[in-house]
């Protein structure tokens, strides 16, 4: 029994048409990988220890990181190319209007997919496809546990977990004091097949985390629990094929969490 990778990321906007226009419009994200909680008038918010601070996209190769840097400027997004030893570019960094931290990584060649992952869009670079995400962890010992053991993570450098063909970094957290508001991950939507929900919300209880009871809607199943070093991730199964789009995106569900899980120590909620 393995996890997939990863179904999606739920953050936190405080404005619905900013978002839409950000996500749809300008970088051509399907919503159903990137989702929001609807929060109007939520403060913007920081990430910090135990929370997700940066998405990243894989992009075809090193050209494309150049067309959507180009793009970027174009549409008045700051951003910033990243290069190797040998002055290759090897990524962009920029973020959304609300500050949540975006990274576009060339696709290593082993990696790529034998064929190609959809039509091209009119009017924009090669479309991006989710590559991960970087949190802010102490990558304590309990944290290990439950990612190579109960999870299944692959370890594939230092602080970087492989799951499927999604990566999970992790990056020593600042001083600074969190804060969950809008610019913000909520949670990290980790997929299993169908089916297996159960037996991996047992396996998480095995390992003393508390979970959320199992939900169900229009075929999808999900349940949350915060890993130990505060992460809040989600196993979620959809019912389809892993090419197809789901009917509607999966709620985010907040309200269903137990105070545990949606508050943790240090944390402090948005207004």
């Amino acid at each position: 029994m393995q996890l997939l990778g990863i179904d999606h990321v739920t953050a936190i906007t405080a404005s619905r048409e900013d978002c839409r226009d950000f996500y749809s419009g300008l970088l051509g994200v399907d919503s159903t990988v990137m989702r929001f909680i609807d929060s109007p008038g939520a403060p913007a918010g920081t990430a910090g220890p135990g929370m997700v601070h940066s998405v990243r996209w894989w992009v075809p190769g090193r050209r494309a990181l150049e067309q959507w840097a180009a793009r970027l400027e174009l549409c008045g997004i700051e951003s910033g190319m990243a290069y190797d030893a040998a002055g290759d570019p090897i990524a962009v960094r920029f973020a959304d209007p609300e500050g949540l931290a975006h990274e576009l990584m060339p696709r290593p060649a082993a990696e790529r997919p034998r064929r190609p992952e959809g039509e091209p869009i009119p009017g924009l670079p090669p479309a991006l496809k989710l590559a991960g995400v970087r949190a802010f962890v102490t990558g304590s010992v309990q944290s290990f546990d439950l990612l190579a053991g109960r999870l299944g993570f692959s370890a594939v450098g230092e602080g970087e977990w492989r799951v499927g063909s999604a990566r999970y970094a992790c990056d020593a957290p600042p001083s600074s004091r969190p804060f969950q508001g809008a610019g913000t991950v909520h949670h990290v939507a980790w997929r299993c097949a169908p089916g297996e929900e159960r037996a991996w919300r047992q396996r998480v209880i095995g390992m003393g985390a508390t979970v959320s009871r199992l939900s169900e809607d229009e075929g999808t199943s999900w349940f949350f629990f915060r890993e130990p070093d505060g992460v809040l991730f989600s196993v979620a199964s959809t019912g389809r094929p892993l090419s197809a789009a789901p009917p509607s995106p999966l709620p985010a569900r907040p309200r269903e969490l137990p105070a545990r899980i949606a508050r943790p120590i240090g944390l402090r909620a948005a207004a």
